[in-house]
């Protein structure tokens, strides 16, 4: 089944559609291209829909921001029975389910702490290269907030822990240097950006061997790799 076009946007860089499982499959395209993709859902029905493109982002580390409208505040405290609700007055039911495939969530709930949670969150999608999950009450949209965090960019650095670093680089270091003719076999996750630039600047690649079907999106890469001693394939 083709999804149908998307709509023009008057927001530069924004795509709209009807099918929000066509969103969310767009966020993780563009993800893997530009590193980071964001989709925005209604509520309910919405995000359920979106789930099975954010559940496969989940499972091939794709960095997705979703970003959900959800009802009141007003309307969630008193537990009223809403369109896209399941009419028992659980507000939580999509976000426990979202729980699943997202590394950090955030509910906007205070004007004061709301900017403090963006960030937590989306530090986390990308320091984890993985989906998060930002839920916006209608009510809190046109609140104000503080801005003075904008002045600081979102630290990105990796958290490293130099004895286990030393420790790993070591042992691979003796395994490589005991063998007469090293071979390395890397899975679908080592083209990920950070990982595939690791393998070109660290490895002198002297043979790359698609080794099943599920290669073949890789095989075009394969004249990039130039080798002298080290065979690596792919699997």
């Amino acid at each position: 089944m083709r999804c149908p076009t998307p709509l023009e946007s008057s927001l530069s860089g924004f795509l709209i559609w009807h099918w929000l499982i066509c969103v969310g499959y767009a966020a993780d395209g563009y993800a893997r291209v530009k590193g980071m993709g964001a989709v925005i859902t209604t509520f309910g029905v919405g995000e359920l829909s979106a789930i099975n493109a954010i559940g496969g982002s989940y499972s091939e580390f794709v960095p997705v921001v979703h970003i959900v409208g959800t009802p009141s505040t007003s309307s969630q405290r008193d537990g009223r029975a809403l369109h896209h609700s399941l009419g028992d007055g659980n507000f939580n039911v999509f976000a426990d389910i979202y729980n699943a495939v997202t590394v950090a969530q955030a509910d906007l709930l205070d004007p004061f702490t709301a900017p403090r949670e963006i960030d937590r969150v989306l530090r986390a999608c990308w320091i984890k290269s993985r989906p998060v999950y930002i839920q916006i009450p209608t009510d809190m949209v046109h609140k104000m907030v503080d801005a003075s965090a904008l002045r600081q960019p979102i630290d990105r650095s990796l958290p490293v822990d130099n004895d286990i670093e030393q420790d790993v680089v070591s042992r691979i270091l003796a395994e490589l240097y005991a063998s007469k003719r090293p071979c390395i076999l890397v899975d679908g996750f080592g083209f990920r950006p950070q990982v595939g630039l690791l393998i070109y600047d660290h490895c002198s690649l002297h043979h790359v061997d698609p080794c099943n079907l599920a290669c073949h999106r890789y095989q075009s890469l394969c004249p990039l790799l130039k080798v002298t001693k080290l065979r690596i394939a792919y699997v």
